[in-house]
């Protein structure tokens, strides 16, 4: 699903290919964002509503409320531009904050919405996303990727999430999560890869990153 033409009222007209923003930092684009830049703010969106949605989706079953959440979150993010914090990364301030924001919207709309659009937990969706995979699965080893996950806790689930789908780092998952140290979500990742090599052994999984099989035996 295309989400970049979610109107966020109050915005100017989204541009074609190719943006002078390419060239810069995450630093000077939230700080031009923050200054007053329309185009900043677009360029923000465009590059992550996409992102947002398919985390916004591990928490519910219904897009209409993640649309909803997004739409109200960048209107948030625009209206209180200048009491925003500065950042050198937007992926990692918009997921934190994004994050925060699903959940509390999950728990306010569940009151007033049927239950059945909402998951207990976190789930991962990826049975036909590439990008979590390394190699071409069968569907005989993708139903078994998919048990192997199913096993985990929500919490382990969420960090494989962030590990491999978003290609987050340790740092960023540590803070994320607020976790105190970088080396809690570094045993951790290396705890779930135990698990679902129990589970899988064969498991392969990509991410930018490695797996490292080595580091399972070590």
């Amino acid at each position: 699903m295309n989400l970049r033409d979610i109107h966020i009222p109050g915005s100017p007209p989204t541009s074609g290919k190719g943006s002078v923003f390419d060239s810069k930092s995450d630093a000077e684009i939230w700080k031009m964002f923050k200054e007053g830049d329309d185009g900043a703010f677009v360029f923000i969106y465009r590059s992550y509503i996409q992102s947002l949605y398919h985390l916004g989706m591990q928490f519910t079953a219904s897009e209409a409320l993640v649309k909803d959440c997004l739409q109200d979150f960048f209107m948030e993010l625009r209206e209180k531009k200048i009491r925003l914090g500065y950042t050198d990364n937007i992926k990692l301030y918009l997921f934190k904050s994004f994050r925060r924001r699903v959940i509390a919207y999950k728990k306010k709309e569940s009151r007033f919405v049927s239950t059945d659009h909402f998951r207990d937990t976190f789930v991962i969706e990826f049975a036909t996303d590439e990008k979590i995979i390394n190699t071409q699965f069968s569907s005989d080893q993708l139903n078994q990727l998919k048990a192997a996950i199913e096993r985990l806790s929500p919490k382990h689930r969420e960090i494989i999430y962030f590990y491999f789908y978003q290609n987050l780092s340790y740092q960023e998952i540590a803070d994320i999560l607020n976790y105190d140290h970088v080396s809690s979500a570094r045993r951790a990742v290396y705890r779930i890869l135990k698990k679902l090599r129990k589970f899988m052994p064969m498991l392969t999984l990509l991410t930018g990153k490695s797996i490292w099989m080595t580091h399972l035996n070590s």
